[in-house]
């Protein structure tokens, strides 16, 4: 939720569309890096960045 809200609010279209299929895609990544590296997602470590 934290990805969308910022790529929403630094665009300058109107539509949601291209943020939402960006939010989506940053999603399936980390997935498959947590899957394929046998990990476990660390949301604490989101913040440090």
């Amino acid at each position: 939720a934290d990805f969308y809200e910022k790529r929403k609010r630094q665009s300058q279209t109107t539509s949601t569309k291209p943020h939402t299929i960006a939010a989506v895609h940053r999603l399936i990544r980390t997935m498959y890096y947590l899957i394929t590296h046998n990990k476990l997602y660390d949301y604490h470590l989101t913040q440090i960045h």
